[in-house]
């Protein structure tokens, strides 16, 4: 499966209408420090889903009983819609977080941060790859987007402990966070580069060709002083460097 930045996994809101508080998304999210106590579906008319009325014709003219489908509105607000004995059941994703006084205050997902609303759309995708009976490659664009680079090494770590000679999953990603260019996180030959040549094409090159990067090497200070391509060429003197100099 490819995911783009933007992409959301469609498996955790499909899991709302058979359990609107999956108990292991539910752990992750807690474990995460997100805030959030739990996941859940809360009953929605479909008349007040706010998409263009041809477009809730479309819906109700082609949904097949038994058949669920995932929206996402303008709003961000997220929607999960079956068609069930002749009608359409409709859930809104929402959000629990604890109040000091026991109780919890409900929140609908637009309302959380990016942060929170990227990882409830990474989970799904984890689970999947943690799974030993599944044979999928996930490719997932700027991985790190919004997380704080903790959250991001946790995932990935959580994925390299559970690989094994019986796994078939596969996680490739694209990030900008050089705290992850770690060959104590991952081997030579799974970190490459995107490097960018004169004609503006680019080329992917694993750092397994460099023959000077040791296994004990801080393969990040290297990097950022450009030794191992895949850095911005910053001309320093840009219209913006003359800029500050005259502020």
């Amino acid at each position: 499966m490819l995911k783009a930045p933007d992409s959301r996994f469609a498996s955790f809101e499909h899991s709302l209408d058979e359990d609107p508080s999956p108990t292991t998304l539910n752990e992750i999210m807690t474990n995460l420090d997100t805030g959030i106590s739990h996941l859940g579906g809360e009953e929605f008319s479909f008349e007040n889903i706010p998409i263009p009325e041809i477009l809730k014709r479309k819906i109700k003219e082609e949904i097949k009983e038994g058949t669920t489908i995932r929206l996402v509105s303008s709003l961000n607000e997220r929607f999960i819609i079956t068609q069930k004995s002749g009608e359409l059941v409709t859930k809104k994703l929402v959000t629990f977080h604890p109040r000091s006084d026991g109780t919890e205050a409900k929140f609908d997902i637009q309302k959380e941060s990016d942060g929170t609303q990227r990882m409830i759309d990474l989970l799904p995708a984890f689970l999947d790859v943690l799974s030993l009976h599944l044979k999928k490659v996930y490719v997932i664009d700027e991985f790190d987007r919004s997380l704080h680079t903790l959250l991001t090494r946790e995932l990935i770590e959580a994925y390299l402990e559970n690989c094994s000679a019986v796994s078939r999953t596969q996680l490739l990603i694209t990030t900008h966070d050089v705290l992850l260019m770690d060959q104590g996180l991952f081997r030579r030959d799974e970190m490459w580069v995107a490097e960018r040549n004169h004609n503006g094409s680019s080329q992917l090159i694993p750092f397994s060709n460099y023959k000077d990067v040791r296994y004990d090497k801080d393969i990040r200070k290297s990097y950022l002083e450009g030794r191992l391509g895949g850095v911005p060429r910053i001309l320093k003197g840009s219209d913006l460097a003359h800029q500050r100099e005259n502020d």
